[in-house]
C-alpha cells in the first residue's frame, strides 16, 4: 500500500523536475499573447501546488509511520 504512494509521489516529482529543462526552451520559441502566457502560468501554478500536496502527503504518511513504529517500540519496554 505504501509503495503505491511512492510511486505517486515519484511520478510528481519527476513532472517536477521537467519544469527547469523547458524553460530554456522557451527562449527559442516565438513570442505568445497574453492569454497563452496566462494559461501558462496557471499550469505551472497548478504543477506546483499538486508538487507542494503531494510533498506533505509523503510527509504525513512518514510521519503515521514513525508515530506507529514508536508506539510498538514503546510497548515492547
Amino acid at each position: 500500500m505504501i509503495s503505491k504512494y511512492f510511486l505517486f509521489l515519484f511520478a510528481i516529482l519527476m513532472v517536477g523536475s521537467i519544469g527547469p529543462i523547458s524553460a530554456v526552451t522557451e527562449f527559442d520559441a516565438p513570442p505568445i499573447d497574453e492569454v497563452e502566457k496566462e494559461d501558462e502560468f496557471i499550469e505551472q501554478v497548478w504543477v506546483i501546488a499538486v508538487v507542494i500536496v503531494g510533498s506533505l502527503i509523503a510527509a504525513r504518511i512518514a510521519f503515521q509511520i514513525i508515530v506507529k513504529k514508536r508506539r510498538q517500540q514503546s510497548d515492547e519496554y
